[in-house]
């Protein structure tokens, strides 16, 4: 009988293991911010414009034209995300009450 019960608590630890594992990846996938993916995105074009020049089918102008456009890119994708001083700070007073502003 304990070999049984043994087995049925191994068998539904099993299932929620399987069962929970998707929930566990939507999780990691939800702190992945869009800079970081940006960044890897940015990171993999740049290594592939190196495999180009160095296979000899992207020239070396045309290598440093795109180079520049893809650090434009992340330049952009960086500001774009970064969060401003002014709207954290206005966030925070409205939060906690302390927008002034509003109160007549």
């Amino acid at each position: 009988m304990l070999i049984f019960l043994f087995m049925a608590a191994l068998m539904v630890l099993v299932t929620l293991l399987v069962l929970l594992r998707p929930w566990q990846r939507q999780h990691d996938a939800a702190t992945t911010s869009a800079r970081d993916i940006n960044t890897r995105v940015r990171q993999h074009q740049l290594q592939e414009l190196e495999r180009d020049l160095a296979s000899g089918t992207l020239s070396p102008a045309d290598h440093a034209q795109a180079r520049t456009d893809l650090q434009r890119q992340l330049l952009e994708d960086a500001s774009a995300t970064a969060p401003r001083a002014g709207d954290a700070s206005a966030l925070t007073r409205s939060w906690h009450g302390l927008d002034r502003s509003r109160v007549i």
